[in-house]
């Protein structure tokens, strides 16, 4: 019988950074019609595994091999010639460009000299329509597209240069229940034509359903290589974090059960825009899960409440007194804070260091006579990365942290700002590795029990169980189940009532 050649191979790569070895004799092979998903901490070295695999850097030892031939990649587009692409995180879909044309981006259909737009509108029609995309016009702009939508167009992207091997980095950090089950058909669709997916992720479980064998990376080094018939989701969470993590449960009572504990907020049927009629009240040291799939207008709430969109209906007060959000200058001096979903692009400034941008919202308390005392802004910045387990120096530049790492920054900027007393946290853990993600649960319900009022939005069921008192769950821009409480609730009643079914818990 003869042995399928592996369409890529990697053989004892490994890549040093100054003193810091980040790969260390890493080998993985993709056969034709292979998932494989490589799981890891950020900062375990995936992501300097995609930039070696895709062209972006040369390791420092070991080979690459396309088809059981070494090859030396210096580029992205020498990778794209040899059958790689890649999709990251972060989209690149030009939003000046239509559809069609970013689909045939750097391979543009001409016609004496000239685009053949008429040809590439049709062709990429017949390839939406072909992965179930068919709602999307070939002359919509970039700029009128989703986040979701952009990462399918860029999949698909890559599919329309002849890929062999498809690198996938984080693929479903942005999408629906529905987009994250048509993602994960069309990963093994383009495997059941014979394409090798290599399929970066920290959510397991849609490891464990689409993959067909697992790589776990710890500190730089291959610590699990197997089938995924032979491991098990608590068996990858203990091999990624080198270590057995048991989820802080704490009790099922509320955090805030003190008769004493302050209404901090209180919304009536507040509309702004996808968010249609929401009502609910926070107490202090209570932690808020609103729970519900994307565009559900979870979102638009903490931004109506930090001054970033108009409110259009209902009525809000703080501690008592009305409260109508016109900044988010305004917000911060009335005690709140918004953490937004989109760190990267909103959350920080990459160029600057740790300390500065930890201390960007409250440098004034840091100012005297025109002066910055940067000594003081030094020892605050010490006292907040020790209590939160941040490992890295204070100088270095935000854009070289890992994405657990830069959002406890962003809890500690929050939390430097005088007078805070909500914090409102959109998708806290997107992104983020599982021993991170674990950290940040253990912090928010420590700001509960220190007395913040804390509400938290995410799409992960699991994440808003773990660390909720108690869940709202919207759908279609309204409060469709008030207060589930924390030890009375299943996943699959926040499930069914997000998804506009009828719940088996009653409201509270």
């Amino acid at each position: 019988m003869l042995r399928m050649v592996p369409l890529l191979e990697v053989h004892g790569v490994s890549k040093v950074y100054g003193n810091t070895r980040v790969l260390n004799q890493v080998s993985l092979k993709v056969e034709p019609g292979e998932i494989l998903a490589v799981l890891g901490h950020n900062g375990a070295g995936k992501s300097t595994l995609i930039k070696l695999i895709s062209g972006v850097e040369l390791p420092n030892e070991g080979s690459v091999l396309i088809q059981g031939k070494r090859v030396i990649m210096t580029s992205p587009l020498e990778a794209h010639k040899l059958g790689i692409g890649c999709v990251y995180q972060e989209l690149h879909v030009i939003d000046g460009l239509t559809v069609a044309q970013n689909l045939f981006l750097g391979h543009e259909k001409t016609k004496k000299g000239l685009l053949d737009m008429q040809a590439m509108r049709h062709e990429s029609r017949t390839l939406l329509e072909s992965f179930g995309l068919s709602d999307l016009d070939p002359d919509s702009l970039g700029k009128e597209l989703s986040h979701p939508q952009k990462q399918m167009i860029e999949i698909l992207a890559a599919i329309n240069m002849q890929i062999k091997v498809l690198l996938l980095d984080e693929p479903t950090s942005s999408l629906t229940l529905g987009e994250v089950d048509r993602l994960l058909d069309l990963m093994r669709l383009l495997a059941k034509k014979g394409l090798g997916i290599i399929f970066i992720t920290h959510k397991l479980k849609e490891a464990l359903a689409v993959s067909d064998h697992v790589t776990v990376l710890r500190n730089g080094s291959v610590v699990l290589a197997d089938h995924v018939n032979n491991v098990h989701e608590e068996q990858l969470v203990e091999y990624i974090a080198g270590k057995r993590l048991v989820e802080n449960t704490e009790s099922n009572v509320s955090a805030h059960s003190d008769d004493s504990s302050e209404e901090l907020l209180q919304v009536s049927h507040l509309s702004s825009g996808k968010a249609l009629d929401a009502s609910f009240t926070l107490q202090s040291g209570q932690v808020l899960g609103i729970y519900g799939l994307v565009g559900a207008g979870r979102t638009d709430i903490l931004k109506a409440l930090f001054g970033l969109e108009q409110i259009t209906g209902g009525t809000i007060t703080m501690s008592g007194q009305p409260y109508v959000p016109k900044t988010p200058t305004q917000a911060l001096a009335a005690g709140l804070y918004y953490l937004t979903e989109d760190r990267k692009v909103d959350g920080f400034i990459p160029g600057l260091s740790v300390a500065l941008n930890m201390v960007l919202p409250s440098l004034a308390a840091f100012e005297q006579n025109g002066m910055i005392k940067f000594r003081q802004i030094a020892a605050k910045v010490e006292t907040f990365m020790r209590s939160l387990n941040i490992q890295v120096d204070r100088e270095t530049p935000m854009a070289n942290l890992s994405g657990g790492t830069q959002q406890k920054v962003l809890f500690a900027r929050a939390l430097l700002v005088p007078g805070i007393k909500i914090l409102m946290l959109d998708e806290p853990t997107k992104g983020i590795d599982i021993g991170s993600k674990t950290e940040i649960h253990s912090l928010i319900r420590q700001l509960g029990r220190e007395g913040y009022g804390v509400i938290v939005v995410s799409s992960e069921v699991e994440e808003i169980m773990a660390v909720s008192d108690r869940i709202l769950v919207m759908a279609s821009g309204r409060m469709v189940e008030n207060y589930f409480l924390r030890g009375q609730t299943e996943e699959a009643d926040l499930l069914r009532a997000a998804l506009g079914g009828k719940s088996r818990v009653q409201s509270a």
